[in-house]
């Protein structure tokens, strides 16, 4: 299966006896394999678009799970179990994270981790986390083929101080880790972002942002 490591870190990430809801579940790979590694008690497997959702019940019954896993045609958190405890986002943009979080916040009461996956505005995400209160536990950030991932573990209850501007930017325990993959990505990018500053027509606005952008990156590395 394609981003298996990815899915694998994920289920890893999940306490013993959890009840856990995958939002955009998909193929069910995660609620399927932490049943089947007795890590879990209950799951609640969502998905929005119909075809994905069929896809998945088709999983669900192939797994021999029909009992266990509770699938959900519906979006977000908008028909969240009282049961979970445990919730997985992954494979979506921070923000749109962000959103779907945001838009049932009052559903997050009984919600004591939350695990996810951003592909993109991880920044956002980290600071919204932080604001409604819950503090990262733990982290993986990893290649599979060329794709850079980082899964984060979120637990409830605020971190002990504020985390800084680098932290939210870099992910803050990214920054005490400094795993051989992350520094990887950031020599990348930092690369990539002097070939744009070397451009003769980048409009200066631009010009202005990437410069802070490598400034920071020249800061950790």
């Amino acid at each position: 299966m394609q981003q298996k490591k990815r899915l694998d870190v994920i289920v890893s990430f999940i306490d013993e006896g959890a009840s856990i809801a995958d939002i955009g579940s998909d193929h069910c790979y995660v609620p399927i394999n932490a049943f089947n590694h007795r890590k879990i008690k209950f799951a609640q497997a969502i998905e929005n678009k119909k075809g994905p959702y069929e896809r998945m019940l088709r999983e669900i019954q192939k797994a021999n799970l029909g009992e266990e896993i509770i699938p959900s045609l519906s979006n977000g958190l908008d028909e969240l179990s009282k049961k979970v405890d445990t919730l997985i986002i992954a494979g979506m943009g921070g923000r749109l994270i962000k959103e779907i979080l945001h838009k049932n916040e009052n559903k997050l009461r009984n919600i004591e981790t939350i695990i996810v996956d951003a592909h993109n505005d991880r920044p956002i995400l980290i600071s919204y986390l932080e604001s409604i209160g819950y503090h990262l536990t733990d982290n993986d950030f990893f290649y599979e083929g060329k794709i850079a991932y980082d899964v984060m573990k979120w637990g409830r209850g605020k971190p002990q101080k504020h985390y800084s501007e680098e932290e939210i930017f870099f992910g803050p325990l990214n920054l005490k880790k400094k795993e051989d993959s992350w520094v990887e990505y950031w020599r990348k990018e930092r690369e990539r972002i002097k070939n744009l500053l070397d451009l003769q027509d980048l409009p200066i606005d631009d010009k202005i942002k990437y410069q802070k952008i490598l400034d920071k990156i020249n800061s950790v590395l």
